[in-house]
């Protein structure tokens, strides 16, 4: 899977089906529960950032030589990097980390005019979030009243994060780079 992105840009580079790129949204991830630190296991964090964080890098490392100036970079992190939370250590650390590369990269990458920024999503209704809770659904938990626990009393929805990621990629947005954008019904307000 790490491999793809270089790869990619370069087959799609040397047979001219490309001059450059606009953007790319660094979307690849995994939230698997972890448990109790004492039970999480070195190879757990590798795989975890393994996925969250080598992906995302690579990917924005191979797109820097395409990008166009005016470009953009957006990375996926996490509310979870913000604050942390219970048996979900690994992951913290993971989407920590790509605030960390995002800022980063754009301090090395903005005398090149490329732009790189990160999105925070709060819990997101999707079936990868309702497969996680299902085993809390199944000890009692309300989850779509926990979806639903923000500020705004909405349950996420993936369309607040693709807008995010329009507005972030778009000229809307020239003057920003280096910067999370928590996207979370306030949650973490």
């Amino acid at each position: 899977m790490l491999q793809r992105p270089l790869i990619l840009f370069q087959q799609l580079h040397q047979r001219r089906i490309i001059k450059g790129i606009d953007f790319i949204v660094n979307n690849a991830g995994i939230f698997p529960t972890t448990g109790p630190i004492e039970n999480v296991t070195d190879e757990f964090v590798s795989r975890m950032l393994e996925v969250n964080v080598r992906a995302q890098y690579s990917a924005s490392r191979e797109a820097s030589k395409y990008l166009r100036e005016g470009g953009s970079i957006v990375n996926i992190a996490s509310i979870a990097a913000l604050r942390g939370g219970a048996n979900i250590s690994a992951y913290s650390t993971s989407k920590a980390a790509v605030i960390g590369l995002t800022q980063s990269f754009a301090q090395e990458l903005g005398p090149k005019g490329i732009r790189v920024n990160a999105i925070a999503p709060g819990i997101i209704d999707t079936p990868g979030v309702q497969d996680q809770l299902a085993p809390l659904k199944a000890g009692g938990l309300d989850i779509e009243n926990a979806i639903a626990s923000n500020p705004l009393r909405l349950a996420g929805q993936p369309d607040y994060i693709a807008r995010a990621a329009i507005f972030l990629v778009s000229d809307l947005s020239s003057f920003i780079t280096g910067h999370t954008l928590v996207v979370d019904g306030g949650s973490t307000a």
